[in-house]
């Protein structure tokens, strides 16, 4: 989607009513990519923040089963019958 990848197709798209590309033209286009230690340090941050919203989810759900446990708690205590004591 970037714009230089968009030119790219256009230039070399054809058709009138609907502009095409044919897949054998797609294939000569060249994608740019970032240097090796570039990929490198994109990969290190994906994995970092992988590793962060995997201990959300952790959290998440330990929230979760205190939420559901509560819930619980107060639905049995507010359905149990009410028991008077008189003395």
């Amino acid at each position: 989607m970037s714009p230089l990848l968009q030119g790219a197709v256009q230039l070399n798209a054809t058709g009138t009513a609907v502009k095409g590309i044919k897949a054998a033209k797609l294939k000569r286009i060249r994608i740019p990519v970032p240097p090796l230690a570039e990929q490198l340090r994109i990969l290190a941050k994906v994995r970092e923040l992988m590793k962060v919203c995997d201990e959300l989810e952790s959290v998440l759900v330990a929230k979760h089963v205190v939420a559901r446990n509560l819930l619980e708690a107060v639905l049995h205590e507010a359905l149990s019958p009410i028991t008077i004591e008189v003395q």
